[in-house]
């Protein structure tokens, strides 16, 4: 579970078992068993049964091996998208997790290594060959102001600014939990309405007695049964989030920052597994402006980055080309969300 919680993907995990000689079915362990295995609610004694087309949890049947605040912090781990880590030996820590946009066009950042350029694998990927690119032209379109840059100033800054306890505090002053709240209601909501029209379909395909029911009556109650499945799950995986959030401190967070960074910057892969996490835990944005936000007057070496915290507070860096942030700001208001183009939705 630590391995999973720290980036680890599930094939990562099924190797390091196979290697200790550890085994979790008769045959060879893979990735799709781990994740089924931390999707069980069994790990927390719960036995799941279906009866007449209807699924049922029965709570405290089995010991529990996990308490309710571990469940919750693994489900919300499976629900987000882009924290496994990749077969890549030098993971990034601010792409490949849905936050990381352009500041001019909107389209994502992406992580690119050059790995032609080790002269051997005993070398280390040189900071200028770990790159950050906009996506923009690998959807087909321009950005204004296309560069691409070294990662490593990034990293290098984000890292130092989020081991000073200080600069934390100021990033969780919001309210973390109230987005994920409104999030639920509208769920809940939208739950409660595809159940009303369900149960009103149901009503008319009994009222036509022995008669057939038309096929387009069977086709809608189809996706309104498999709407309420879906329903049902991003309800959970957002009151498991809540939880976490819920639980959530600054205190003592500096240390794990400052426990990583050097171990981050020498390439460390399972450090830089944990500070991608670390990231998208503190993180709900992360804007870059490769040029800086006026490119015309600022410096060439320089970039501007804008990290928007869960809590809804932005502050804005100003970072050099050997990771020195030389301009920090703190934004009176929340900034302004960088949404996507509709057909750069994706993460990179």
């Amino acid at each position: 579970m630590q391995m999973y919680l720290a980036g680890h993907s599930g094939a990562d995990i099924a190797e390091r078992m196979r290697k200790n000689g550890q085994h979790i079915t008769k045959g060879q362990a893979h990735g799709s068993n781990i994740y089924r295995i931390f999707q069980n609610p069994m790990l927390i004694g719960t036995k799941r049964v279906t009866a007449g087309g209807e699924t049922f949890d029965l709570v405290g049947y089995f010991p529990a091996v996990l308490s309710e605040a571990e469940w919750s912090e693994l489900q919300t781990a499976s629900s987000q998208r882009g924290r496994r880590g990749g077969k890549d030996i030098y993971p990034h820590i601010i792409t490949g997790i849905g936050i990381t946009r352009c500041g001019y066009c909107g389209y994502p950042m992406s992580g690119q290594n050059l790995h032609g350029k080790l002269k051997d694998k005993a070398n280390k990927l040189s900071d200028g060959y770990r790159r950050l690119l906009c996506g923009a032209k690998m959807q087909g379109t321009k950005c204004p102001h296309p560069k691409s840059r070294s990662v490593a100033p990034v990293e290098r800054a984000l890292m130092d600014y989020c081991s000073d306890v200080i600069n934390l505090r100021a990033l969780d002053r919001g309210d973390r939990s109230q987005p994920l709240r409104t999030t639920l209601a509208q769920l809940r909501a939208e739950a409660d309405t595809a159940a009303a029209q369900l149960a009103k379909l149901m009503d008319a395909m009994l009222a036509l007695d022995n008669q057939d029911a038309p096929a387009a009556f069977a086709r809608k109650a189809r996706e309104l049964e498999s709407r309420q499945a879906e329903l049902a799950t991003q309800i959970a995986q957002t009151e498991h989030q809540l939880a976490a959030a819920a639980r959530s401190t600054v205190e003592g967070m500096d240390e794990k920052w400052r426990a990583l960074a050097e171990r981050v910057h020498a390439l460390e892969h399972d450090a830089r597994l944990q500070a991608r996490q670390l990231v998208a835990d503190t993180f709900a944005q992360i804007v870059v402006y490769a040029s800086t936000v006026t490119p015309s007057d600022a410096p060439a070496d320089a970039m501007d980055v804008l990290l928007v915290s869960k809590s809804g507070v932005s502050r804005m860096l100003r970072i050099d080309k050997k990771g020195r942030w030389t301009d920090g700001m703190q934004m009176q208001t929340p900034a302004t969300n960088i949404t996507s183009p509709a057909t750069a939705s994706q993460p990179l």
